[in-house]
């Protein structure tokens, strides 16, 4: 989510892996205004980052079945030799 910005080498800056020219934001910023290039940005982002959170949700899901499989499980064999005894 980080720009990375060296105005001292270029007039470009580097946004998931995109060269951007600064006059290009400017000129968004000057024709949309600021909040609203600024919004489109986060809403982008947020994109991203929501995408990422339903992966790992899915992840933990699995993890979580699994692990109630293997529960279920061992109790079942517990139970069996409760049983056997």
């Amino acid at each position: 989510m980080s720009f990375r910005y060296s105005a001292w080498k270029t007039n470009r800056m580097e946004w998931r892996g995109q060269n951007i020219e600064i006059e290009t934001i400017c000129r968004l910023i000057g024709s949309f205004g600021f909040p609203l290039v600024l919004s489109v940005y986060l809403i982008i982002e947020l994109n991203g980052f929501f995408k990422k959170i339903a992966k790992n949700n899915e992840d933990l899901a699995f993890i979580i079945a699994n692990e109630v499989k293997e529960m279920t499980k061992a109790v079942i064999d517990l139970r069996l030799e409760l049983c056997k005894k």
